[in-house]
């Protein structure tokens, strides 16, 4: 029986091998990131609904 089993970290190499696993992760997923991106034209309308509603906050006595 193993006292010490080993970690899925130390399984896989360390550290070195967990970073060339993570870059290729990132780079075959940045196509499909972009594609379920939210369009630019709501992120704005978002964006200023936040800073409206964060104005109106900071104005209301209390």
């Amino acid at each position: 029986m193993d006292l010490h089993p080993q970690t899925v970290f130390e399984a896989i190499g360390g550290e070195a091998p967990l970073r060339r696993l993570v870059d290729a992760f990132y780079d075959r997923m940045h196509g499909a990131m972009r594609e379920c991106a939210i369009p630019q034209a709501l992120q704005d309308r978002l964006l200023t609904a936040f800073f409206q509603t964060a104005d109106w906050m900071r104005n209301q006595a209390g």
